[in-house]
């Protein structure tokens, strides 16, 4: 018997997009909420971004019961490392949220957030 087929329990978690949206919030009038909703060509959009963290999900759970068919899996949602109004974030302070604005805290937490933490739990 393998490792695998002894493995009591899993947890699984994921992340987002912060990266981007750091490094966007540098740049003057340009936004995550821009980028995300009208993405430059070959980007994916919020929509289709999260629709793909869906089946990628599904999929990874699939081989991950295959691999370990006797755990126990624990998924876990995406932390909370959003307040619930992006106007209480300083700016430009690094160990708050960066140069990530104000709107954009919003707009991650409505349209990345939540339904990344709903699609981890349908795909569970």
């Amino acid at each position: 018997m393998g490792a695998a087929e002894q493995t009591d329990i899993v947890t699984i978690g994921v992340g987002g997009m912060r990266l981007k949206c750091l490094q966007l919030g540098a740049i003057p009038r340009q936004t995550c909420q821009e980028y995300y909703t009208n993405p430059p060509e070959g980007e994916e959009s919020i929509q289709d971004r999260v629709g793909r963290v869906q089946d990628e999900y599904i999929q990874m759970l699939a081989t991950m019961h295959e691999a370990a068919p006797s755990a126990q899996v624990i998924t876990v949602g995406y932390p909370a490392v959003l307040p619930e109004e992006g106007s209480t974030c300083n700016l430009p302070v690094l160990t708050e949220l960066g140069s990530i604005k104000h709107t954009d805290v919003d707009w991650l937490r409505e349209n990345a957030l939540q339904p990344l933490n709903s699609t981890i739990q349908r795909a569970t």
